[in-house]
């Protein structure tokens, strides 16, 4: 009995690699996700630093070096009363209560994402291990087929 088509499939009937192209998917979702949290953990990191930046503010300025600057050094440096408003104007007065949140919020977003980044070292090492065996199925990739007609 002679085996027919569908009980024994060429190479021009399947996928290159099976999962190739689901993990080429995979890697630019991972990436783009890392970029997420990795704007996320900067964000919640910038609110820690104004909270802390606004209970404790600096010493005035001007009061120790004046004498050696120049008059006209006076007419620019800002009142201290004008900095402080500035950096304290817009925050709640419980702005500190809220670092334990936000620290937790840091600590929970590092740990997410080490997960995405060791996720998507494991997808690129798969990527590349698959790769090392077949390497003529990179070239059915769609961005290559195109590159490969363009040329």
């Amino acid at each position: 009995m002679e085996p027919t088509a569908a009980a024994v499939p060429d190479r021009a009937s399947r996928e290159p690699e099976p999962g190739l192209r689901t993990l080429r998917h995979s890697r630019r979702d991972l990436r783009i996700e890392l970029l997420r949290v990795n704007r996320w953990r900067l964000l919640v990191r910038s609110r820690i630093e104004v909270a802390v930046a606004a209970a404790t503010l600096p010493e005035p300025l001007g009061q120790d070096p004046l004498p050696y600057l120049g008059v006209d050094v006076q007419n620019v440096l800002p009142m201290q009363t004008d900095l402080e408003t500035a950096l304290r104007s817009g925050l709640p007065i419980g702005e500190l209560d809220r670092l334990d949140l936000l620290r937790d919020l840091d600590r929970r977003l590092g740990t997410y994402q080490e997960c995405v980044a060791t996720a998507l070292e494991r997808a690129t090492e798969e990527f590349i291990a698959r790769l090392s065996l077949h390497p003529a199925d990179a070239l059915d990739l769609p961005e290559l087929q195109s590159a490969r007609v363009t040329a």
